[in-house]
């Protein structure tokens, strides 16, 4: 118990206060100084609660009109009430300071005269706990009341001067003049102890602690504790220091603090990463080396200037000189007085790619869209158109053979069929552009195909006409085979050399080239590439180029730049478009005011050339009145088929759906069935089949359709249904589908 500070510092004092007190108790100056201190203090109390009223009430007037949060609103009644409180002191004749209680800044203060200033006074008070004290200003002395007004961080010191009661203060000032040297005596006596038992142990914590090691003090036990929890309070700091540096180096965006010039005095971690640089490095770099273009950092400047908190994105540079885009977020801060900018930032350029990415991703599928919808448009209608050709195409075919070879009307029926296949090939465009027109893929070699098709007269007529048009070619030896649809690639091989013929006018170069390639990175224009080897065909001109603005449509279905019905109808290379995706390959596109080149990659192929069959004579597509079940359920399609079939030699019967021909067939046989795929309402063509095969196992059938070889068409192929056979067809066409049909 005797180590306790309490016993070593305040027992001592309480004697000594006695002795004084009871001194001062025989010469009457308790009753003196009693009198004179109540009626001051009283005036002080009632002092101070007219002045707490005066900010309450401003406070609660902020309350009532909802403008507390209004700083404007705020400032201007604070100042209002300090106004009535300065009139208050003048008209109440005391003296007043008022401070902030945080940082003791004046707000309001009372003149004084002599060498204490109001400055003076308020800093002898901070920290005072007390309500009441006195003051020694020159001769006067005051007594001093001090209280705070907690929602405004004010603290009010109200001071009254003790003259008020003189007479009164001039016997207690003998008693203190007496008291004295008694006061004197002790406080010598009690400063000597001090030294020895507060000043020693407080010297050695502080010297521990001056050296930035933990205190270690053992004696008086207030001291010892102290002691131990400075000490704990040093570990826990430097714990947290460790712990925020933690934290911080394993944020995941870059952390930088920065000086108002620019330089950078710290990094974190990702920081580092991003930037390239190392915290040895980074001394003395200023953040004008990181800008991609140091003039962008003055309108960052000014634009982050405007805000505490700002976020901006920027053109950055890593230490290497490589760019990146950076977003940053700056925020305002004070360590230690000094001014600092705290950087937050993370490299965007992935996130910026992506963006862009999905922006283009969309424009592309928006264009899907549209070609889609074009294509669904497109084939509709060309299977529709494909039904009304097939009279065009079939019937002159059964008239030209009832004619006499000097017959006047055969060759306007002649020029009929001819238009009818021109409108055929049209459609057959339109259905190449919806991605369902029905194609047999065969392995080739494209050397031959391109070849042929140069010297044949669908393409040599057009270039009669264009004698300053010379066509090229470059072919590779060891070309690699394909597999691919003949009768498109010639398509895709005239609609291209067309257009060039277009670009060039009246004279130029158009250039075939074929060539092995192996790809092994993206082609412009699509997002995967498969890799490995490909065949290239490659059509060149010397015209005048494509524009960037048409070369984003050029594949769109209907888009020319030709006269329509005169040079193109814009399926032109929307047909070429699908039919390289129908064969897995891609199109690259070069143009220039020098000219322009299409690159057709088409997947390479190590199979054999497959055996080329050969085309049934006149004479062989005939029959030998094989009996032959038309199932159609347009009825013209119906009749053309009859009247092909039986020209030829068999002995035909028709139905109209599906079920018609299910119930025909339970009464009959018949030796092969031409079987349309769609039809509605009812059973479509492979329904139709299955039912067929129920009861007829093994029946023969070829399948007709004027748009495609679907799902169905495969199934009911599956299912032992020989050929497919476009419409409109030719009787040469359907005699040989039958033919090779029977013979199977």
């Amino acid at each position: 118990m005797t180590n306790r500070l309490f016993v070593k510092i305040i027992v001592p004092i309480v004697v000594l206060m006695m002795v004084l007190g009871a001194s001062l108790y025989f010469v009457v100056i308790r009753t003196v100084h009693d009198f004179a201190g109540q009626n001051i203090e009283d005036d002080l109390g009632d002092l101070s609660r007219q002045l707490f009223d005066v900010v309450d009430r401003g406070l609660m007037e902020l309350v009532e009109s909802g403008k507390v949060d209004d700083q404007v609103a705020l400032r201007i009644k604070q100042v209002d009430c300090l106004d009535i409180l300065e009139r208050y002191s003048f008209s109440l004749h005391f003296k007043l300071i008022v401070s902030t209680n945080q940082d003791r800044t004046l707000l309001l203060t009372s003149d004084f005269s002599g060498p204490l200033k109001a400055g003076e006074i308020l800093q002898r008070y901070q920290g005072q706990k007390d309500d009441g004290s006195l003051l020694q200003i020159a001769d006067d002395e005051f007594h001093v009341r001090q209280f705070y007004f907690a929602p405004w961080d004010w603290n009010f010191l109200v001071m009254k001067d003790r003259h008020t009661y003189a007479a009164l203060t001039l016997k207690v000032q003998q008693v203190y003049q007496t008291s004295a040297v008694l006061l004197l005596v002790g406080t010598i006596l009690l400063v000597i102890y001090l030294l020895r038992s507060i000043r020693m142990p407080i010297a050695s914590i502080i010297s521990s602690v001056s050296q930035g090691k933990a205190p270690d003090y053992r004696g008086t036990y207030e001291f010892e504790f102290l002691s131990q929890a400075i000490s704990e309070m040093m570990r826990s700091l430097q714990n947290s220091e460790e712990r925020n540096r933690i934290i911080l180096d394993n944020a995941p965006v870059g952390m930088a603090l920065v000086t108002k010039g620019g330089w950078i005095k710290e990094l974190n971690k990702a920081a580092c990463g991003i930037s390239g640089y190392s915290r040895e490095e980074i001394s003395g770099v200023n953040v004008v080396e990181m800008y991609e273009n140091p003039e962008e950092r003055k309108e960052i400047l000014a634009e982050t200037s405007r805000q505490t908190v700002a976020r901006t994105k920027v053109n950055w540079k890593r230490k290497d000189g490589t760019p990146y885009v950076g977003f940053f977020t700056t925020v305002d801060l004070k360590i230690n007085d000094e001014p600092l900018t705290l950087v937050m930032f993370e490299d965007i350029t992935q996130l910026q790619e992506a963006e862009q990415e999905k922006a283009s991703m969309e424009v592309k599928l928006r264009r899907a869209q549209k070609m889609e919808a074009i294509g669904m448009m497109a084939g509709g209608v060309a299977h529709d158109l494909n039904n009304i050709l097939s009279g065009i195409v079939s019937y002159p075919n059964l008239m030209l053979l009832d004619l006499p070879e000097d017959s006047p009307l055969r060759r306007p029926i002649k020029m009929i069929e001819e238009s009818g296949m021109r409108a055929s090939s049209v459609v057959a465009d339109l259905l190449t552009v919806a991605r369902g027109v029905a194609s047999v893929k065969k392995i080739i070699n494209l050397n031959t195909l391109v070849g042929d098709y140069l010297q044949s007269a669908e393409l040599q007529q057009p270039l009669l006409r264009r004698p300053g048009l010379t066509v090229t070619t470059a072919f590779s030896a060891d070309l690699l085979n394909v597999r691919c649809s003949t009768v498109h690639l010639q398509k895709c091989l005239l609609n291209l050399i067309m257009n060039a013929m277009e670009a060039i006018g009246a004279k130029g170069i158009i250039n075939v080239k074929t060539v092995n390639t192996y790809v092994d990175k993206a082609i412009k224009g699509y997002e995967d590439v498969l890799q490995g080897e490909y065949v290239v065909l490659s059509i060149s001109d010397n015209g005048s180029g494509i524009s960037t603005q048409d070369r984003e449509h050029i594949f769109e279905p209907f888009y020319s730049k030709k006269v329509m019905g005169r040079s193109g109808t814009g399926l032109g290379l929307a047909v070429v478009w699908n039919t390289m995706q129908d064969h897995n390959g891609y199109i690259d596109v070069v143009s220039s005011t020098a000219g322009t080149r299409f690159d057709l990659y088409f997947p390479a192929s190590r199979e054999r050339l497959e055996h080329q069959e050969e085309e049934l004579l006149p004479a062989e597509i005939s029959g030998k009145g094989q009996t032959i079940l038309v199932i159609d359920d347009e009825e013209h399609q119906r009749y053309i088929a009859c009247g092909i079939l039986a020209r030829l030699g068999y002995q035909p019967h028709a139905e109209a759906g599906g079920e018609e021909a299910v119930i025909y067939l339970q009464e009959h046989a018949v030796d092969l069935v031409l079987l349309d795929m769609i039809m509605a309402p009812g059973m479509n063509g492979r329904q139709t089949y299955e039912q067929i095969l129920a009861l007829h196992p093994g029946q023969k059938a070829v399948i007709a359709s004027g748009f495609s070889a679907t799902d169905e068409v495969k199934k009911a192929q599956s299912l032992g249904a020989g050929s497919f056979l476009k419409k409109p067809y030719t009787l040469v066409q359907l005699g040989q589908a039958v033919q090779q049909e029977l013979r199977r």
